[in-house]
């Protein structure tokens, strides 16, 4: 059980959980440490945990003829690994592998398909997060088919820094190559077309945000709608008196509205 209050997670999906479904999930959940490159589930294996992140990125990755593997989405603090989740005996077809480096809680499948079973509420906030991300693998294949190198490499920025929670992501060429299965010099071409814009500042590791609201404007079609549609699915859950959430993906503001209060009820 985690030595942390049960009414404070950071991850998203256990913020929108009632009290009572919270207090069922911590009392099996562990903190652990999420170094970068920890593997969360390898593709053609059974699945032992659920990972909650609170902070950090998961890379869902599938092999790929131009290189070792390429990323199909990603998961942070929004969501849960694995998303799909119906049979402990199941092999996962995906591997996924954290990217950037964070923290979060670890629940023993068994376990947490128990919970899933028997609270319709967890149950619920699963399947919608599974839809959540199915939408967003089908943005990501359409952006690969159809975007432009600088347009695609904007898209990802975006999503991480929405994760991230700041402007800045640790992240390399060649990792980004490995990501976008590109060749290292294509991705320096396509940060060439962002930094001439203003849009980006790339330095040894580190990529700065300049401006999001413009590069979010280069993305243009990219970026934006996957973001809706969470919000669509999760939207009733913070329902105030007569409130409710903005459709733009704005981490920080989404997990302070989750903690008025005990929201989806007790």
């Amino acid at each position: 059980m985690v030595d942390i209050p049960y009414t404070h997670p950071q991850n998203q999906l256990l913020t929108l959980l009632p009290a009572r479904s919270r207090r069922r999930l911590f009392a099996e959940l562990e903190s652990v440490s999420l170094p970068k490159d920890y593997r969360i589930a390898c593709r053609g294996q059974t699945l032992d945990d659920v990972y909650f992140l609170n902070s950090g990125i998961i890379s869902v990755q599938v092999p790929s003829a131009k290189s070792d593997t390429f990323a199909v989405g990603m998961i942070g603090y929004e969501g849960l690994a694995p998303w799909a989740l119906t049979d402990p005996t199941a092999c996962s077809a995906f591997d996924m592998v954290m990217h950037l480096p964070g923290d979060g809680f670890r629940m023993k499948l068994s376990n947490f398909l128990s919970a899933v079973e028997e609270d319709s509420v967890v149950a619920d906030v699963v399947r919608r997060f599974s839809l959540a991300f199915q939408i967003q693998m089908a943005y990501a294949a359409q952006s690969n088919a159809v975007d432009m190198i600088d347009v695609r490499l904007a898209r990802w920025l975006l999503m991480c820094r929405d994760r991230v929670w700041h402007n800045e992501i640790k992240v390399t060429h060649e990792n980004l190559g490995q990501i976008l299965a590109l060749r290292r010099p294509s991705i320096t071409t396509a940060f060439h077309s962002l930094e001439e814009k203003h849009l980006v500042h790339a330095s040894r590791g580190i990529v700065t945000i300049r401006d999001r609201r413009a590069l979010k404007d280069f993305a243009q079609q990219s970026y934006g709608a996957p973001e809706r549609e969470y919000f669509s699915l999760f939207n009733d859950y913070l329902v105030g008196e007569g409130e409710r959430f903005s459709s733009e993906y704005q981490p920080s503001t989404f997990r302070r509205s989750a903690r008025k209060g005990d929201v989806g009820g007790a």
